[in-house]
């Protein structure tokens, strides 16, 4: 089995909106889900620095 790292751009309101949800973090849970579906699976996700206009999950998620 293979790793890859990819690095998604999202806006936090577009991806909040699509998903239905107010949580960033349970709206971006629930739309990388759709990976399932092609056999890969997300070990874990976080925001990529404290620079960005988003804010920082320092703990970081798995799914």
């Amino acid at each position: 089995m293979a790793k890859i790292k990819a690095i998604i751009y999202v806006s936090e309101s577009d991806v909040k909106e699509a998903a239905e949800l107010d949580s960033l973090h349970d709206a971006i849970s629930r739309e990388l889900g759709w990976l399932h579906d092609s056999g890969m699976f997300i070990e874990t996700w976080d925001y990529l620095d404290r620079s960005s206009r988003f804010p920082q999950n320092s703990s970081g998620s798995t799914m």
